[in-house]
């Protein structure tokens, strides 16, 4: 499904997070089966995309009642001198997680 991934967060993040502000997090994810789809649906402004590890990451982040938002990234990590020679195999989502709210 996915070559691999990489979570990475603030070094202050437990801090913030703990004193109840929202952390922003980034989720790598390289060379997914669903990433030319994804690109081609990003390309003709289509809200839909058949991104699975934004649906199961969501969805767990719902469950566990944090409030998430996410801005999405399609990224080459290899050099190339033609600059119009981009063969995207990365996946950057920027998660801006809200943490849950004691209940009254």
């Amino acid at each position: 499904f996915i070559m691999r991934f990489e979570l990475e967060w603030p070094e202050d993040c437990e801090d913030d997070w703990d004193a109840g502000y929202p952390v922003e997090v980034r989720l790598s994810i390289f060379e997914t089966v669903t990433m030319d789809a994804s690109l081609e649906l990003a390309n003709e402004n289509q809200r839909f995309r058949p991104d699975l590890a934004q649906l199961l990451v969501g969805s767990l982040l719902r469950r566990s009642g944090i409030k998430a938002q996410f801005d999405e990234y399609f990224l080459d990590d290899t050099y190339r001198e033609d600059p119009n020679d981009v063969r995207p195999n990365l996946i950057l989502q920027q998660w801006t997680l809200d943490p849950p709210r004691p209940k009254r």
